[in-house]
């Protein structure tokens, strides 16, 4: 029986594609082979382990409660054998093919270019590839390998991802500085009287301000709501409309427009930005180096 279990250690590795890519075209894709040859391995994974593992259903291919369950086990089997021919301590230098990094535009504006710069210096052959971040990222996406880390602001994240917190950042109010508001003392009913812009990367409707607000019995009007900081400029804020910002943004806005900072007049929690990643990879030497090096942009740009 043992040499059997040694001898369909092979198909570990289509099972895992299967379950992680979701269908046999993807997995043979991925292993580059032909969906044939997929097909005949899981073949012989039923046979070997006597149960279906995946079924056909109207939401394509489904794994069966036997699959769920001997998928850590399985992953656990090959990053073993993966680890038997990898350096034991790979350096940058070694680091190949792409990282897929899913963040927000604030983020990208902020960090990206430093972790270009250091990637191009210490780790030449990682190609750095970025994504917009979305409300409803799949855990499967990081689980996969699909997207290597996520760089979020205030992130509920699901119990079962890893989770880093980079840094914190107030808010501040930004305006031109021929609005009204700009003199004088911001109270906050003159603040919740203001128009308002509001940023919602993830497209909330409202924000921790309103929630504030709401405490003291105020509400205030939100004219527009835009998906990005970078959005906000001149034209948008007009001389009438105000935003709330974390205080990085404000600074970049107040360095390249006609804007002026006041304090916001209710007190808010920081932004605070968060690493995820799935612990499969935990281990992975090229996360652990991107996330020192997304750490030191981070730090670099504060």
């Amino acid at each position: 029986m043992r040499k059997k279990n040694i001898k369909n250690l092979p198909l570990l590795e289509a099972f895992d594609a299967i379950m992680t890519r979701g269908s046999i075209s993807h997995a043979a894709e991925f292993m580059n082979v032909t969906q044939s040859a997929v097909s005949k391995q899981l073949g012989q994974l039923r046979d070997w382990l006597d149960d279906e593992l995946f079924v056909r259903t109207s939401d394509g291919m489904q794994p069966t409660p036997r699959a769920i369950a001997m998928h850590p086990q399985v992953q656990a089997i090959l990053e073993q054998a993966s680890g038997l021919t990898e350096p034991q301590n790979p350096g940058p230098r070694s680091f190949a093919g792409k990282f897929v990094l899913s963040t927000t535009d604030e983020l990208v504006d902020r960090v990206v270019p430093l972790l270009v710069n250091q990637i191009a210096v210490e780790a030449p052959r990682l190609r750095l590839v970025t994504l917009p971040l979305v409300r409803d990222y799949l855990v499967r996406q990081l689980e996969a390998g699909q997207v290597n880390l996520v760089v979020a602001v205030n992130w509920q994240a699901p119990d079962l991802l890893k989770l880093k917190k980079l840094g914190s950042d107030p808010f501040v109010c930004v305006m031109h500085k021929n609005n009204a508001l700009a003199r004088g003392n911001m109270t906050v009913k003159r603040y919740a009287s203001a128009t308002h812009v509001l940023v919602a990367p993830l497209g909330g409707e409202l924000g921790v301000v309103d929630l504030e607000l709401a405490k003291l019995g105020l509400e205030r009007h939100i004219c527009a709501s835009v998906s990005a900081f970078n959005m906000i400029n001149e034209n948008l804020l007009g001389t009438e409309r105000i935003t709330t910002v974390p205080s990085r943004v404000a600074k970049r806005l107040v360095e390249s427009g006609p804007y002026v900072t006041k304090r916001v007049p209710v007190t808010l929690p920081p932004t605070n930005y968060y690493a995820l990643w799935h612990p499969r990879f935990n281990a992975e030497p090229r996360l652990r180096w991107i996330l020192e090096a997304v750490q030191q942009a981070f730090s670099d740009s504060s």
